[in-house]
């Protein structure tokens, strides 16, 4: 196999990436889909304390740059440890896990880098690296410039299969002439095939990709389409199975005190912001990051200050700082399934619920509601609408501070 970019040298934002991600147990590797695997760490049989050391292990390879023999050993020992049985050969199952990982977290770090630079280098090129079995319709895509807006990439940001080692580089206008073109190409036309076979059978994707990769793990990776598509899909129709004080499990079946205390804010409110971009800044100062996914209890919710700044109303900007501190320190955490009227599809949502003293004898309750991984709906309404407050604490207790 030819020799990969992504060793030797620590890649600040793969790094990032691949630590944001949260561990979940799986059967198979496609027991999550496309872009899921963006946010979960998986190895296909792998639960518990053997998913967190394998963890360990390949944060060592991408944040120390070591090699598949280093991460061997490293696997050798996870094996050794736990008695752990797997589908395959030794070499063959370290080097999956090993490649897929640094590949897939190089490929996400890299979008967060072509993102940065587009407004000055705005055309991405699609670049074939030589391997020694390619896959052809990788080779005919080899010098590929489209726009970085294209919707091509959606589907046709590498890595694009397993093993593939493709990638993308960002040109400037000047550089196309360099290139021999006069402008952008034209996005290819792509050939469809439907997978015959295994989990995935029934899809459709273009040639050239395999089952599972469809997708761009950079977009992904960094939640932005992932949230989005949470906020699109909660807007539509939903509504609670049950939440009857008859029969849904509520606050005072669950023995919670009829009113929530209010906690002091750990730092203080923000300024009222006209201006959807300074909305979002102030997001990114309140979270830490641009995105972050918090852990509620085991139940992961990703929180992206562009998309939340789209959706916050901007006369309740000023309690932006509030929302971290809302996620991390709760005083209930609920769930409940929801059922779209529209479609009968269930999903289960996760309810945060706090209440704050914002100072001059004013309180304020918030309610975060989080669906399909993300959050999906907020709301922000003064402390003495406790009776409010009471008919959004049905389902089941998740967490209850005592």
């Amino acid at each position: 196999m030819a020799a990969v970019s992504y060793g030797s040298l620590p890649f600040s934002a793969q790094i990032e990436f691949f630590r944001s991600k949260l561990n979940l147990d799986t059967d198979t590797w496609a027991d999550i889909r496309n872009e899921a695997h963006a946010r979960a760490f998986v190895v296909a049989g792998a639960r518990g304390d053997v998913l967190a050391d394998f963890r360990q292990a390949v944060d060592k390879a991408i944040s120390q740059g070591t090699t598949l023999a280093e991460f061997r050993k490293d696997f050798d020992r996870i094996v050794a440890t736990y008695g752990w049985s797997y589908n395959g050969s030794r070499n063959w199952r370290s080097a999956v896990i090993y490649h897929t990982n640094l590949r897939t977290a190089y490929a996400a770090g890299r979008y967060r880098q072509l993102q940065e630079v587009k407004d000055s280098r705005p055309y991405w090129e699609f670049h074939h690296t030589p391997v020694r079995y390619p896959r052809l319709q990788h080779v005919a895509w080899d010098g590929i410039v489209l726009h970085a807006d294209d919707p091509w990439w959606k589907t046709h940001y590498p890595p694009l299969g397993w093993g593939c080692q493709c990638v993308v580089y960002s040109r400037a206008e000047e550089d196309l002439p360099k290139l021999g073109k006069d402008g952008p190409d034209e996005a290819p036309k792509d050939e469809y095939y439907e997978v015959q076979n295994g989990p995935f059978k029934g899809t459709k994707l273009p040639v050239g990709i395999d089952p599972g990769w469809g997708h761009n793990i950079g977009e992904a990776a960094w939640g932005r389409q992932l949230a989005e598509s949470a906020w699109r899909d909660a807007d539509r129709g939903w509504e609670p199975l049950d939440n009857s004080p008859k029969t849904a499990s509520n606050w005072y079946k669950e023995g919670r005190p009829k009113d929530i205390p209010l906690d002091p804010v750990s730092q203080p409110l923000g300024p009222r912001l006209d201006d959807r971009q300074a909305v979002a800044d102030a997001i990114e100062k309140a979270l830490g990051s641009r995105e972050r996914v918090f852990d509620i209890w085991g139940y992961p919710v990703l929180v992206d200050a562009d998309v939340l700044a789209r959706h916050l109303p901007l006369d309740r900007s000023e309690f932006v700082p509030l929302i971290g501190d809302a996620l991390t320190d709760p005083y209930e955490v609920w769930l409940s399934f929801f059922r779209n009227k529209a479609t009968g599809k269930v999903a289960l949502r996760a309810r945060v619920i706090k209440s704050f003293e914002i100072g001059k004898g004013r309180g304020l309750l918030i309610v975060l509601d989080a669906q399909n991984g993300a959050l999906v709906g907020h709301t922000f309404f003064p402390a003495g609408n406790q009776a409010y407050l009471r008919k959004q604490r049905y389902g089941l207790l998740l967490y209850g501070r005592q």
